[in-house]
């Protein structure tokens, strides 16, 4: 990051950030960042995940999703001549909580499990079987089973595997 230090400095700053939206969610999104003039900027920041472009008296920010836990930081240099200045830029990390247990045992029709799911990132559940479903409710997803016999269901890290057991 810098400026062009070959010219003389100015004594007045030629222009200034009038406002700022710069803290975002892990999803990602846009951000901006007013200034006080229009003018011949050059514009970096120090992250990929946070690219800046200039439009007019704006500086818009694009965010890509953070998909990891920890929280992250960007520096946007503004610079106009030898004059510069950095915006702060951060974005939350990822959450991802749940009370599912190691296993589920279902043994009646029409039996419902209830879990705690907490996520600010989309996700979906999917199943390979007809025999399960479910449906989100707040942060509870509720599983049902919808045919006879005996089934249990179990997970690893990663992933949620629902299968009939045959005991």
């Amino acid at each position: 990051m810098g400026c062009n230090d070959n010219e003389e400095e100015n004594s007045s700053p030629t222009f200034k950030v009038i406002s700022a939206s710069t803290s975002l969610p892990a999803i990602g999104g846009t951000g901006e960042i007013e200034l006080s003039v229009v003018g011949d900027y050059v514009v970096t920041s120090t992250e990929e995940w946070c690219a800046p472009v200039l439009s007019g008296n704006k500086v818009l920010l694009t965010i890509s999703a953070n998909e990891d836990i920890t929280g992250r930081n960007a520096l946007i240099e503004i610079c106009m001549g030898t004059e510069s200045t950095v915006v702060p830029v951060t974005q939350l990390g990822a959450i991802f909580s749940t009370n599912f247990p190691a296993f589920y045992n279902f043994s009646t029709t029409g039996e419902r499990k209830a879990y705690y799911l907490k996520s600010n990132l989309p996700y979906e559940i999917k199943y390979d079987s007809k025999w399960l479903s479910h449906k989100v409710e707040g942060d509870s997803v509720i599983e049902r089973k919808n045919h006879p016999g005996h089934y249990q269901m179990w997970k690893n890290t990663t992933n949620l595997f629902f299968l009939p057991n045959h005991l």
